[in-house]
């Protein structure tokens, strides 16, 4: 089974439906007003400089979800999937970040 599938299967068990929506609200509120995304290019960061490869770092974090039992992490946090992934930009001024999120599954 597919993780969304083991997600709802678990959510269900608990009350919780979850539903897919076909259009997101959010962009129905903010409608026009929503700046345009971002077009600064995307880097990768050098695995000399950041002292351990994006491999590495996921096989260390999947290391530590397989000892806490989880399937899946979802960052959300734009520096720690800079740092993740060894990769740079500048969507945020000053700041060297893309505006990116990451899920990573154990397996």
């Amino acid at each position: 089974a597919s993780f969304a599938q083991d997600l709802q299967t678990t959510l269900e068990a608990k009350g919780v439906e979850l539903r897919c929506l076909a259009e997101n609200p959010v962009d129905r509120v903010w409608a026009a007003e929503q700046p345009p995304r971002p077009t600064a290019p995307v880097r990768l960061h050098p695995e000399a400089v950041a002292g351990m490869s994006a491999v590495d770092k996921l096989a260390a974090v999947r290391k530590e979800m397989k000892k806490e039992g989880a399937e899946a992490l979802v960052v959300t946090d734009l520096m720690e999937v800079a740092y993740l992934l060894n990769l740079r930009g500048g969507d945020v001024h000053c700041t060297p970040v893309i505006l990116a999120y990451a899920v990573v599954e154990r397996s």
